[in-house]
């Protein structure tokens, strides 16, 4: 048997190192959720952006989660914050458990896991967490009032109180307290008060919601839960949410049986127990709630927003099978890494609609669409997509920053001023938004903002009929406008590419010269050379020619591609290996979208 003194030592270390590998694995694997729900939010420090929590019992406990969120500006402090709910509920679980006298670290370490599991889901918010942590802090205080009728009165009081601020999880409040009176407690009036906490309990909520919120009939009694996630994580929640009464109940029978407490004392059994079921839940989490490809989407998403092009190419190629938005993130990066036209080919492209996003109204596409439209200097339309977003998102930090720049960059000084405004009532927008103020204050100085005069460099100086349905997203216009727009150039040549029309990518192919091309691009000679072989004319040109690397690659690739026969699987999982990465073979194996927008592409 191990003494006290060492009990309460290991207890306490391995609870240490339990919580580092919780803070590791948030911070290396699951964190940019976190911050992707930071930027769809903004915090105000605002009485009005209070009050409009109040609509909805536990709208103070959704305030409180949107207030912590607004801390999750990287990796670090969210997975900071998401481990520090956990230590909360660890030791507050701790100090009941122990005035429960039920030992043994695997009793709180389990709903730590469970909470894991949930705050590992994209659709999880920390209002839910808040929610149920005030839930267990009431019930400890609740148990520390030793003269009962003070202690009924505190329940009445506490747990009405509790509906309004944590909404739904006042249910389990109410339940804890039921459990305590009628298993635990021996005082006079424990049946009477615990009907009276059930009659409340079902009550309090009705009344409320034909009183006060006018609300519909399932947020009556779920106000909190999250009932927007799958049907296999709601069951995770409710294993979290029923874990304390059950574990009290069972804790109470097992005392009556074997008229002992329920401890786990450390040994040869109880390790490897302990050790199976963290291993079984922690399976869960990975199995159930870990997403890696929507992290991976998520980690390039925020690496985009911080200009840090390189290594969101890096992380486009790590990305395990082929998602539309990590092809529009990773061709934006293949431009802004200046690889365009010789790597484009070596992401798994499926036609146009790796290129751009279509118009859709919903939350996820104007918020993360609008991004191109500003990158290639199509400044209106990069505003109407972020006001979009904010109509879809509601005010959120990434839409406006965006109206701020391109207000400014429009001339439209009344606007910026009003969006500046919105931000400055932020905690940690504030001195970005002031930096515009000054801008706007002082436009002398606008002129030295070397993003800003790019950007009205390339406005339009004619009317267009923006219709971001058609093919080209006004990219020909645009390159009418403004024939040094490189970007512009380079979309509007991997649009013909992706489309295989070699007649308009030839007519154009001119303009590399009028950019500065010091050659060509790897994939604009293998195009030329494909062209060139079908109307038998050099149409290299000028001052240009094609490498002798690429002429042997082509060699070698014929070669191969005439030894597989007529056999086009064959043929295609022959050159995929050393030439999946070519124009040659997207033009021959990969099929464009159909009427229906399938994609069929032949893969090795």
């Amino acid at each position: 048997m191990v003494s006290l003194r060492k009990k309460s030592l290991l207890i306490w270390v391995t609870a240490a190192v339990f919580f580092i590998i919780h803070f590791a694995g948030f911070l290396l694997f699951n964190s940019y959720h976190i911050i992707y729900h930071e930027q769809t939010q903004l915090f105000l420090f605002d009485r009005n952006y209070f009050t409009s929590f109040l609509t909805k019992p536990g709208g103070i406990c959704t305030f409180i989660g949107a207030f912590c969120t607004q801390f999750c500006q990287n990796s670090f402090s969210s997975a900071l914050i998401t481990t520090l709910f956990a230590i909360a509920l660890f030791l507050v679980l701790a100090k009941i458990l122990n005035h429960y006298r039920i030992n043994g670290i695997l009793w709180l370490l389990i709903p730590v896991i469970l909470l894991a599991i949930l705050q590992s889901h994209y659709l999880y918010m920390p209002g839910t967490t808040t929610g149920l942590l005030l839930s267990v802090i009431f019930f400890s205080l609740y148990i520390s009032i030793d003269r009962y009728s003070y202690r009924y009165i505190s329940g009445i009081i506490g747990c009405s109180l509790l509906y309004f601020v944590s909404g739904g999880f006042a249910m389990l409040a109410f339940a804890l307290c039921i459990v305590h009176e009628l298993v635990y407690s021996n005082a006079r009036g424990r049946f009477v008060v615990s009907i009276a906490y059930l009659i409340l309990c079902i009550l309090l909520p009705i009344l409320s919601s034909k009183l006060i919120y006018y609300i519909k009939s399932e947020e009556i009694w779920f106000s909190l839960f999250p009932m927007n996630l799958k049907k296999s994580m709601i069951t995770f929640f409710y294993a979290l949410f029923l874990y304390l009464p059950l574990l009290l109940i069972a804790s109470k029978c097992w005392r009556m049986i074997t008229k002992k407490e329920l401890q786990s004392d450390w040994n040869w059994k109880t390790i490897p127990a302990g050790i199976i079921v963290v291993s079984s839940l922690s399976f869960c989490l990975f199995k159930y709630a870990y997403d890696e490809k929507n992290e991976i989407l998520l980690r390039i998403d925020n690496l985009v927003q911080n200009g840090e092009w390189k290594k969101a190419l890096e992380y486009s190629f790590l990305y395990p099978g082929t998602n539309q938005l990590v092809l529009y993130y990773g061709n934006m990066a293949m431009y802004k890494t200046g690889q365009m036209g010789d790597k484009m080919f070596h992401l798994p492209q499926v036609g146009m609609h790796g290129l751009w996003l279509d118009w859709k109204r919903n939350e996820v596409t104007p918020f993360l669409g609008g991004e191109l439209y500003y990158q290639l200097g199509y400044t209106s339309e990069a505003y109407r997509w972020a006001f979009e977003s904010m109509v879809a998102y509601g005010e959120n930090p990434r839409s406006l920053k965006r109206l701020v720049v391109t207000s400014i960059i429009s001339g439209d000084t009344s606007l910026t001023r009003h969006y500046i405004n919105i931000l400055n009532e932020t905690l940690f927008y504030k001195k970005w938004a002031q930096h515009y103020q000054t801008l706007i204050n002082h436009p002398e100085l606008i002129g030295q903002d070397k993003e800003i005069m790019e950007k009205r460099h390339f406005e339009f100086h004619t009317d267009i009929f923006a219709d971001v349905a058609s093919n080209d997203i006004g990219l020909v216009q645009m390159l009418k406008d403004h024939p040094d727009n490189r970007m512009v150039f380079e979309y509007y040549m991997a649009y013909l590419l992706l489309n295989k029309d070699l007649d308009a990518f030839t007519a154009n192919i001119g303009r590399i010269k009028e950019l500065g091309y010091t050659h060509i691009p790897v994939h604009y000679e293998e195009a030329l050379l494909v062209y060139m072989s079908h109307v038998k004319k050099n149409i290299v040109p000028a001052g240009y020619e094609i490498s002798r690397e690429t002429i042997s690659r082509l060699s070698g690739y014929l070669k191969t591609l005439n030894s597989s026969g007529n056999n086009r699987q064959l043929a295609a999982k022959s050159l995929f290996k050393t030439y999946g990465g070519t124009y040659w073979f997207y033009l021959n194996f990969v099929n464009l979208p159909d009427q229906s927008g399938g994609t069929k592409t032949i893969k090795n």
